[in-house]
């Protein structure tokens, strides 16, 4: 009944020439990117692509800020040179950066060094001392700003802790417990340096809801700010069920007020180009599965409480490997080292438009 009730109100609206409610609009930086580990280091292309990005409504710029390659040796100083430029480069064209702080060196680290996936820090303290530095970087009195007067300042004012723990690649042995000790220390830095600042919880895929409940079930409700999740899908259809099962999860731990942010949303075009990741499809299957996402995460932004959704990835190499991630950017790598748009930038843009990104 209630069926026929909808196709009879639907049928209504096209009679009497009425147009059916538009997507709702979304606040400035909602919509975003990951940017791709193939820009960060890519100095020479960031000015370009970072006026595209802002063209083409991006408002959030998620980047991997690695620990490693700020401090791969234990005696020597931190080195800010990669993301000093990536954050001027997002501040001159009004992005903000999320930084995902991640990638323990191997001093600091007893984990054995194969090569296969991303180090743990040995001491929290040592990871949440980056931190401090970072925000003395990058925070609302950050040296950066200081140094450079001729650039409007964009502080960093939220940092997602680490990326992935409940997979082994981000995270070996108990993640849990081991996670759950670096989120407290990052925490007590963050605030203690920025008060107002954010703490983001690291992007939780697969069964992320699961994942979740075991954190809170943990006692790690007080160390963090905002939910992420990395909600993989198939299906178009089950992506809502997905960011809704975590915030069922989080109105039943009481944390209804924090904020969710989809950190991670992508289908690689990489269908018969690499392994299957069960979320494979084609170019054109990318662009509708974009297009429908993006929108319908934008209708149900205010039930859901949802303060970003970002694209993954904004450039990735495209060509000349299995891993099917590499083919889920809106921009690609040439062989010659420059960028080409995909079939799926054009849908960014076209939904950036519908939502009211740009």
């Amino acid at each position: 009944m209630r069926r026929i009730a909808g196709i009879m109100l639907v049928a209504s609206v096209v009679l009497l020439g009425i147009a059916p409610a538009a997507t709702a609009k979304v606040p400035n930086g909602w919509l975003g990117v990951a940017l791709g580990e193939d820009l960060a280091s890519r100095p020479g292309m960031l000015g370009d692509e970072f006026a595209l990005m802002s063209r083409s409504g991006v408002g959030t710029a998620r980047v991997t800020f690695d620990w490693n390659v700020a401090q791969p040796f234990a005696d020597w100083p931190l080195w800010f040179g990669q993301t000093d430029t990536v954050v001027l480069a997002a501040a001159r064209r009004g992005i903000d950066v999320l930084p995902t702080v991640v990638g323990a060196p191997a001093w600091a680290s007893d984990d054995p060094v194969d090569g296969t996936y991303v180090l743990t820090p040995r001491d929290p303290a040592q990871y949440a001392a980056y931190l401090r530095a970072l925000i003395a970087r990058y925070g609302p009195r950050g040296t950066l700003w200081a140094e450079n007067p001729s650039v409007r300042p964009r502080p960093i004012r939220a940092w997602q802790i680490w990326n992935e723990p409940n997979l082994d690649r981000y995270w070996r042995g108990d993640w849990e417990t081991g996670y759950l000790t670096l989120l407290r220390a990052a925490h007590a830095a963050v605030k203690g340096a920025d008060p107002g600042a954010k703490v983001v919880l690291a992007g939780l895929p697969n069964f992320s809801w699961l994942a979740l409940g075991s954190l809170y079930r943990k006692g790690a409700a007080p160390y963090f700010d905002v939910v992420a999740v990395h909600p993989y899908t198939r299906k178009l259809s089950n992506l809502i069920e997905l960011v809704d099962a975590n915030r069922r999860v989080m109105r039943a731990q009481g944390d209804a007020r924090a904020e969710l942010w989809v950190t991670e949303l992508s289908w690689p075009a990489a269908k018969g180009r690499a392994r299957d990741l069960g979320f494979n499809v084609t170019s054109s299957e990318q662009v509708r599965l974009l297009r429908g996402a993006v929108r319908e995460l934008a209708r149900e932004r205010k039930r859901l409480g949802l303060g970003k959704v970002l694209w993954y990835a904004w450039l990735t190499r495209g060509s000349g490997t299995t891993d099917a991630f590499a083919y889920s950017g809106l921009r690609w790598l040439t062989p010659r080292g420059t960028a080409r748009s995909t079939p799926a930038l054009g849908a960014f843009r076209r939904v950036a438009d519908d939502i009211g990104a740009r």
